[in-house]
């Protein structure tokens, strides 16, 4: 693991810290369970490019679009009442609007009692 402090831009607040995981299991792990960390005040992000976080920007402007995110080097979204699915960062937005709308959709834990 390597961490680097980052400029910060506020005096008043703590510098920002990167880190650099060698081992992708762990920083896996850490992603998923970065939810634990926001009631201590701190907030975990993956580093990502350019490119895939204007994806996301463009996909969540789509009005049917409920979420998208990413995860492991990879941009996913969904629709509402459906499961995510990974979103190629050269497809057109019809083009996205179809592979959502092509999702299976979601099945609740008691729906078949």
């Amino acid at each position: 693991m390597v961490v680097h402090h980052l400029p910060s831009k506020f005096r008043d607040k703590p510098k920002p810290v990167l880190v650099k995981f060698r081992n992708s299991d762990i920083k896996r792990s850490i992603m998923i369970n970065r939810s634990k960390f926001f009631d201590r005040n701190i907030k975990v992000f993956d580093d990502i490019t350019r490119h895939n976080s204007q994806l996301i920007n463009r996909v969540k402007r789509i009005p049917t679009v409920e979420s998208a995110w990413y995860f492991n080097g990879s941009v996913y979204a969904k629709l509402q009442g459906r499961r995510g699915a990974k979103i190629n960062l050269f497809e057109s937005t019809e083009d996205i609007t179809k592979i959502l709308q092509q999702t299976p959709t979601e099945t609740k834990p008691n729906q078949f009692k």
